[in-house]
């Protein structure tokens, strides 16, 4: 039996914004899923105990060093796929070249989402 978190749905029309096709769609979707049941498993304890439902957050990610940025749309996918409901704003695209501290992505919404 497929252990996965409850609330895990899978959001193919954020995949197909992000420009992949349905088939990719698919594959995504699956590996997704799959990493956050491995990862998640039942929920994350911490995060269920300690932070209550209707808590609100915005978050970035930032990178830590100079770089290359890539998978951005695929982070999207993965917070679309624990709650639909996120806000995710890509800053850069795939393939730029960011320096330390500087933001990719901007995530608002629950903070549940954005912890687990």
């Amino acid at each position: 039996m497929e252990k996965t978190h409850p609330d895990i749905k899978i959001t193919s029309k954020a995949c197909f914004a992000a420009g992949h096709s349905a088939v990719n769609c698919r594959v995504l979707d699956r590996k997704i899923k799959d990493a956050l049941a491995e990862d998640i498993g039942k929920g994350d304890i911490t995060t269920n105990s300690l932070i209550p439902e209707n808590a609100r957050a915005e978050a970035a990610i930032i990178f830590k060093e100079k770089g290359v940025l890539a998978g951005i749309h695929l982070a999207e996918l993965v917070f679309k796929t624990l709650n639909k409901n996120i806000n995710f704003k890509p800053l850069a695209k795939n393939g730029s070249f960011l320096i330390k501290g500087q933001k990719a992505a901007l995530i608002s919404g629950s903070l549940k989402t954005i912890l687990t």
